[in-house]
């Protein structure tokens, strides 16, 4: 039972300990891995600090999943949101197991959705977004599939992240926000390396065409300078989707030799020689080889 005894803080604050605690541990059920006896039971441990961290407590998981007196009256507001709880566990680690290997039309209609609150559809879109990315980033399939399914993540993204703005308490939606909104990031360098790479491509093989002609030239200026910016958007990106994919997911991410389009465009590019070199294209080239083979084996026997 809650303890009367333990000095009052003023709600205000409780308000805040309670909607962070919550957050935190909503997103760490659907993000992290290993024992969450904490984070599920988040609520009730709250709830048993004193009387008036329980009344707070059940105002701000009412507030956060939109429960009603009514919903209340059917079902006890700590079963309601343990059941929230577990739901979001098991949707998040469904798909992270699955994430590689899984069947979309089965697993999308199997999950029962819990409750329609906008912290936990916000959850749910963030979840599939994630896992989606991660599921047509890989190098089995086509750049043609990422094609197609970009726009559906980008389009749950953005919903995502207008979704947050309905989260009350409104600090309720600031871990959920902050994750979007590197997720977007992360999904914006996928896109960037998989066009740069088709770029690459493109411009390499016309440079390679006017060297076969001539021997010597490597074709218009303007066609080297287009290979060398394309170059700069692929390096800037792989740059900022390792330091991104490190910081956020760990090793679980997509290793980005395996996004599409990048392990055929290296092997398309990386021996073109540049008589007139100007922007140091074969060293970086090289450079860009060198380091994404430390992961591969299959780009480190191909190209090297």
């Amino acid at each position: 039972m809650p303890n009367p005894s333990v000095q009052q803080l003023p709600s205000e604050i409780i308000h805040t300990i309670v909607a962070r605690v919550l957050a935190d541990s909503l997103h760490r059920i659907c993000f992290s891995t290993g024992n969450m006896k904490f984070e599920l039971d988040a609520l009730m441990t709250l709830s048993l600090v004193s009387h008036s961290f329980r009344a707070i407590t059940l105002d701000v998981a009412c507030k956060a999943f939109q429960l009603s007196e009514t919903d209340i009256e059917k079902q006890p507001c700590l079963s309601i949101v343990q059941a929230i709880y577990l739901y979001l566990a098991t949707f998040a680690a469904k798909f992270r197991v699955d994430a590689y290997d899984l069947d979309w039309s089965k697993t999308l209609t199997q999950q029962k959705f819990s409750w329609p609150s906008p912290v936990v559809l916000g959850y749910t879109l963030l979840v599939n977004s994630i896992a989606l990315r991660r599921r047509t980033s890989s190098l089995k399939h086509p750049a043609g599939i990422f094609d197609i399914t970009s726009k559906a993540i980008r389009l749950s993204l953005s919903r995502t992240e207008q979704i947050c703005k309905f989260v009350r308490p409104e600090v309720m939606s600031t871990v959920l926000a902050g994750s979007v909104t590197r997720e977007i990031k992360v999904f914006d360098c996928v896109t960037t390396i998989v066009e740069s790479c088709r770029q690459l491509e493109e411009y390499g093989s016309l440079i390679k065409s006017y060297q076969f002609s001539d021997g010597v030239d490597n074709g218009p200026h303007t066609l080297t300078g287009n290979f060398h910016d394309a170059l700069s958007k692929l390096e800037n990106a792989d740059a900022l989707y390792s330091a991104l994919c490190h910081r956020e997911y760990g090793v679980e991410d997509c290793p980005i030799y395996n996004l599409p389009q990048t392990y055929h465009t290296i092997g398309q590019v990386h021996d073109i020689t540049f008589p007139d070199d100007n922007y140091n294209l074969e060293t970086r080239l090289r450079r860009l080889v060198k380091r994404w083979s430390a992961g591969c084996p299959f780009l480190n026997a191909g190209v090297n």
